[in-house]
């Protein structure tokens, strides 16, 4: 590949030319294939690094034993390809929006439950669809068998490639400056009382950008950093995000302001 990339081909064939090699190799290949496709260089790919495929290629074709499958925008052959992997390695379809809880994933001492979870939309509506810009709410309901002392409530959102884009606790939102806006309403204070039903409910203004996502929630007790699980549940909820107007590439859009000169 060292070789090959310091030509100027009019068409340009690789076959998971980046799977050896450390990253400063890998990130010195990614560069030149840009600068060669800046120029039209034609290229084909055959690869299993999706965020190569997501990167470079406007088209794409997801084989399965020899036989297409999909073939259309690489971004949407790519997201076909995860759900395929996604369902096989599950055995089962993708959990509807409040699938139930006996399907679920769970780790900790189990002296917390999670009994439902919930995701609505700005205008309120339970949903699996959200644009990027509005307003989301995920609400979970707990039942606590045993006295939980410092209860720390957090979610984790996944990309569907196994990217983590969020991971976060009512105690990132207490220590962090104010100019983040973050805020926490607390009417349970420190301690969860045995046999208490309670509910969580955390909003945002949602800037991922478009693509299928994975929800998982929990519940620990102790400080961040030294907190052990009591409930947590993974995969609860998978979710997309469409695009509505934003044509940024990425993992979320970044709020900013431009100065033009």
């Amino acid at each position: 590949f060292s070789l090959a990339q310091a030509l100027e081909p009019d068409l340009f064939l690789i076959d998971e030319a980046l799977a050896v090699g450390d990253e400063y190799f890998r990130g010195k290949c990614l560069r030149r294939m840009l600068e060669l496709k800046e120029k039209g260089t034609a290229m084909i790919i055959a690869s299993h690094d999706l965020t190569m495929v997501r990167g470079l290629c406007s088209k794409a074709i997801y084989l399965k034993q020899g036989e297409i499958q999909r073939m259309g925008p690489a971004s949407e052959v790519v997201e076909c390809y995860l759900e395929d992997i996604y369902l096989e390695a599950m055995g089962k379809k993708a959990f509807e929006l409040s699938a139930p809880d006996k399907d679920w994933k769970r780790r900790g001492s189990g002296d917390a439950r999670i009994v439902a979870v919930r995701m609505r939309n700005q205008s309120g509506k339970e949903s699996d669809f959200f644009l990027t810009g509005e307003e989301v709410e995920i609400e979970f309901e707990y039942y606590s068998g045993q006295e939980i002392k410092e209860p720390l409530f957090g979610i984790n959102i996944f990309r569907s490639d196994g990217v983590l884009v969020i991971s976060t606790n009512q105690e990132c939102a207490l220590f962090s400056g104010p100019e983040y806006n973050q805020r926490v309403e607390n009417q349970l204070g420190e301690t969860i009382p045995e046999a208490h039903k309670g509910k969580i409910s955390y909003r945002f203004k949602n800037l991922f950008l478009p693509g299928r996502y994975q929800l998982s929630v929990n519940i620990f007790k102790g400080r961040s950093g030294a907190c052990v699980p009591v409930g947590e549940v993974f995969d609860v909820i998978r979710f997309e995000v469409g695009a509505g107007r934003v044509i940024d590439r990425g993992v979320f859009v970044n709020s900013c302001s431009w100065s033009i000169s």
